[in-house]
């Protein structure tokens, strides 16, 4: 029986919602790279990012691959993508919420490995802490991004 991951996490950026939902879009549009080398994010199918359907896959550097599709887009506050190809089955739910001048973005990863290779690592790897580092490198990068194009004029 393979492990189940529910896996979140959370930061406070100094953005309004909106700002935020276009940079993940951006991301997933191949139009960011804030999130690199930790992450790569490559487009697929003919579904444009942002819309329900779009198709993408992610490669963690040193790490698994997983190919998503956008099943649920809710803007500025909801984007959920589901597992459906790469190293993992399961979902991705990001949601936004205002907080104060910015905005609370939280990662829910719910998945189970699915690769051989995955259920053999995740016997010797804490697959959780391994995700979250990702994620705050990738929460440190898009907050880099959110700050440069949010500065207010001295």
């Amino acid at each position: 029986m393979s492990k189940r991951y529910d896996v979140v996490d959370e930061v406070h950026l100094e953005a309004p919602p909106e700002a935020v939902y276009n940079a993940l879009v951006d991301l997933f549009r191949g139009k960011a790279t804030w999130w690199a080398p930790h992450l790569l994010v490559e487009p697929r199918g003919p579904v444009p990012a942002g819309l329900v359907g779009a198709e993408s896959r992610l490669r963690v550097r040193r790490g698994p691959t997983m190919d998503a599709r956008l099943v649920e887009a809710v803007p500025p506050t909801l984007l959920k993508s589901e597992y459906v190809g790469g190293d993992f089955r399961g979902t991705a739910t990001w949601t936004l919420v205002a907080d104060g001048a910015g905005t609370r973005l939280t990662c829910r990863w719910q998945t189970i490995p699915a690769s051989l290779l995955m259920r053999l690592f995740a016997r010797v790897i804490d697959i959780p802490a391994r995700h979250s580092t990702v994620m705050k490198h990738g929460f440190d990068g898009l907050a880099k991004v959110l700050v440069a194009e949010h500065r207010q004029p001295p």
